[in-house]
């Protein structure tokens, strides 16, 4: 998916060069600074199972893995355990080098994506379309943050965009080797997220729109090549072929519909939100559709059967999103690029601009659950400390995050074991709980945590409802000696 060889205007050139090395540095910055939880679940299935990698190994991996694939893990204990092989011992300086080194390559990859999208643009448009795709990829709100995360959401994000550039070339140059090279890349990518794999019809659609009809055949073949090799995988880990998938599929036949239901139109809006309105709400008149979007016309296939078949799915989450994000980028940049030709819609872009950089400001610089981070930085401070206990509401305790081992309890209220010289108590302050722990004479507080500055605005608004979301409060024993 090299760019072609077309240079771009002096002028276009040195932007889009000085944009690629700006959002390098960006994404960098993000992944070395913010070590924050996303969801729950990322840190106990991966987080937990690769950090410290002293304390993994691939043996455990492939026993825990459950009905994951090991793949992501496997990837991740090996960054872990070549940045401890360099010296970094504590495990949240492992997290950040696997972070950086990720969310790099994934930046890298997204880049050489879009450039393969946009390469079959009309030439005045093309160098135009690379410099917005180059800022949105390096600074739309979400994206340093979200590429850059350990989860299989994040992996599997940059193989989707690259499938979708491969479909694009085969689209523009007939030739069959980018359409098979489409489906591996979204074969590998649903090794990371089973769901990536849905992207395989968008590519039939697309010979069928194209009426390529010997392609199909190409098509078919490749996939169950694609298939088979896939289940070689867990083959090779377990004795069984395309283990962790049936065990995927049954799992979320069985339980998915328990995790909470959201209605079928929940990830459309999300979308329009994330286009940050009334910036490309207009009527859009003599904007010229079908020469702009011809050659995005596989980006939009793709665009439109990933979220459609999720909107079919009753249990739905933002993070479910995140590998269609880059698509979704791709498919403003033409949008955009005419906003900025215009100068009647300059305040547009003023208002993307600005209200971008702000939420790109407070999302790669504001950790998600950062109590539960600087609590785990509060223990590796107090040796004396070996057991966490937390009193009432949930509160994640992120032992893999601290540099000894350390065990964490949940209990309903204090108990013996909470007063022990080894112990510190955890509580969510703005709860029942936290507000009978500050007044137990028997406790001594040593650490209040407050959440970042979006979940600080959403506890504002109402307290009682997301105390979950609020500060954390961090007891020892009065009796006991140290801090």
């Amino acid at each position: 998916m090299a760019s072609d060889p077309v240079s771009l205007p002096s002028g276009a050139d040195r932007t889009f060069r000085a944009l690629v090395v700006a959002g390098a540095l960006v994404y960098l910055a993000t992944a070395l600074g913010n070590v924050g939880v996303v969801a729950i679940d990322d840190y106990a299935d991966v987080m937990s199972r690769v950090l410290p990698a002293a304390r993994s190994s691939v043996a455990a991996i492939l026993r825990d893995a459950g009905f994951r694939s090991p793949v992501p893990n496997l990837i991740h204990l090996g960054l872990t355990s070549l940045a401890e092989r360099a010296g970094l011992t504590h495990p949240l300086a492992q997290l950040r080098a696997d972070q950086a080194v990720l969310g790099l390559s994934a930046y890298a990859l997204l880049l050489a994506a879009g450039l393969a999208v946009f390469r079959g643009a009309a030439e005045a448009e093309r160098s135009r379309h690379r410099v917005v795709w180059a800022g949105l990829l390096g600074f739309y709100l979400l994206a340093p943050f979200v590429f850059t995360r350990p989860m299989i959401e994040s992996l599997a994000a940059p193989l989707v965009a690259a499938a979708a550039g491969l479909a694009c070339r085969y689209q523009a140059t007939g030739r069959r080797a980018p359409l098979v090279l489409s489906l591996v890349a979204l074969t590998v990518a649903a090794l990371m997220r089973p769901q990536a794999g849905v992207c395989a019809f968008a590519l039939g659609l697309l010979v069928l729109v194209l009426r390529r009809w010997r392609d199909l055949g190409v098509l078919v073949l490749a996939g169950v090549a694609c298939v088979a090799l896939s289940g070689l995988v867990d083959l090779g880990l377990f004795g069984e072929f395309h283990a962790t998938l049936r065990r995927y599929v049954a799992y979320n036949a069985q339980y998915s519909s328990t995790f909470g239901t959201t209605p079928w139109y929940s990830f459309i809006l999300l979308f329009v939100a994330l286009s940050i309105p009334p910036v490309f709400l207009l009527r859009w008149r003599g904007f010229p559709w079908a020469e702009r979007y011809r050659p995005l016309l596989p980006v939009l296939l793709f665009f439109l059967v990933f979220v459609g078949a999720h909107s079919l799915i009753p249990h739905k989450e933002e993070r479910f999103m995140i590998p269609a994000l880059p698509l979704f980028l791709m498919l403003l940049v033409p949008l955009l690029g005419w906003l900025l030709e215009r100068r009647e819609h300059r305040w547009r872009v003023i208002l993307f601009a600005v209200v971008n950089l702000a939420g790109l400001v407070l999302v790669s610089a504001t950790p998600p659950q950062r109590t539960s981070v600087a609590l785990a930085g509060l223990v590796d401070r107090t040796p004396a400390v070996t057991s966490v206990t937390v009193v009432g509401d949930f509160l994640l305790v992120p032992t893999a995050f601290m540099a000894r081992p350390v065990t964490a309890r949940r209990v309903p209220a204090l108990d013996g074991a909470a007063f022990d010289c080894g112990s510190l108590v955890a509580v969510l302050a703005l709860t029942a709980q936290g507000r009978a722990l500050a007044q137990d004479a028997r406790l001594r507080e040593v650490g209040r945590f407050g959440p970042g500055p979006l979940e600080a605005a959403v506890v504002a608004l109402n307290p009682a409802h997301n105390a979950r979301r609020g500060p954390v409060a961090a007891y020892r024993p009065s009796g006991c000696g140290g801090s």
